[in-house]
Protein backbone atom coordinates (compact mmCIF):
# COMPACT_ATOMS: atom_id res chain seq x y z
CA UNK A 1 0.00 0.00 0.00
CA UNK A 2 1.12 3.55 -0.66
CA UNK A 3 1.66 5.99 2.21
CA UNK A 4 0.28 9.53 1.97
CA UNK A 5 0.74 12.37 4.44
CA UNK A 6 -1.04 15.58 5.18
CA UNK A 7 0.81 18.89 5.03
CA UNK A 8 0.69 21.61 7.62
CA UNK A 9 1.78 25.23 7.42
CA UNK A 10 4.82 26.26 9.49
CA UNK A 11 2.47 27.85 12.05
CA UNK A 12 0.64 24.54 12.56
CA UNK A 13 -2.47 25.32 10.49
CA UNK A 14 -3.47 22.83 7.82
CA UNK A 15 -2.88 23.48 4.17
CA UNK A 16 -5.96 23.07 2.03
CA UNK A 17 -7.60 23.89 -1.24
CA UNK A 18 -11.06 23.93 -2.74
CA UNK A 19 -11.50 21.22 -5.37
CA UNK A 20 -14.46 21.32 -7.78
CA UNK A 21 -16.65 18.22 -7.50
CA UNK A 22 -16.46 17.54 -11.24
CA UNK A 23 -12.68 17.05 -10.96
CA UNK A 24 -13.04 14.22 -8.39
CA UNK A 25 -12.88 10.89 -10.22
CA UNK A 26 -13.06 8.47 -7.30
CA UNK A 27 -13.02 8.34 -3.54
CA UNK A 28 -10.32 6.30 -1.80
CA UNK A 29 -9.99 4.68 1.61
CA UNK A 30 -7.30 6.10 3.89
CA UNK A 31 -6.20 3.89 6.78
CA UNK A 32 -4.24 5.59 9.60
CA UNK A 33 -0.62 4.48 9.87
CA UNK A 34 -0.24 3.89 13.59
CA UNK A 35 3.33 2.66 13.94
CA UNK A 36 4.41 0.71 17.02
CA UNK A 37 1.69 2.12 19.26
CA UNK A 38 -1.74 3.74 18.88
CA UNK A 39 -2.37 7.18 20.35
CA UNK A 40 -5.19 6.75 22.89
CA UNK A 41 -6.76 9.98 21.61
CA UNK A 42 -7.54 8.39 18.21
CA UNK A 43 -11.21 7.61 17.68
CA UNK A 44 -13.21 6.88 14.54
CA UNK A 45 -14.48 10.46 14.44
CA UNK A 46 -11.11 12.22 14.86
CA UNK A 47 -8.55 9.92 13.17
CA UNK A 48 -8.12 12.35 10.27
CA UNK A 49 -7.30 15.14 12.74
CA UNK A 50 -4.89 13.21 15.01
CA UNK A 51 -2.91 11.09 12.52
CA UNK A 52 -0.51 12.57 9.97
CA UNK A 53 0.31 9.54 7.78
CA UNK A 54 -2.13 7.17 6.08
CA UNK A 55 -2.09 4.08 3.91
CA UNK A 56 -4.01 4.44 0.65
CA UNK A 57 -6.03 1.23 0.36
CA UNK A 58 -5.52 0.31 -3.28
CA UNK A 59 -7.31 -3.01 -2.77
CA UNK A 60 -10.74 -1.46 -2.10
CA UNK A 61 -11.89 -2.20 -5.66
CA UNK A 62 -10.34 -3.21 -8.97
CA UNK A 63 -10.52 0.26 -10.56
CA UNK A 64 -8.47 1.83 -7.78
CA UNK A 65 -6.01 -1.07 -7.92
CA UNK A 66 -5.54 -0.62 -11.66
CA UNK A 67 -5.21 3.16 -11.32
CA UNK A 68 -2.58 2.96 -8.61
CA UNK A 69 -0.55 0.13 -10.11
Amino acid sequence: MHVVSRQDCPNGNRKGDIIPLESIARFVQLVPKFGSHIDPAVRSNNSMDVCRHYYLNSFADKEIYQSVW
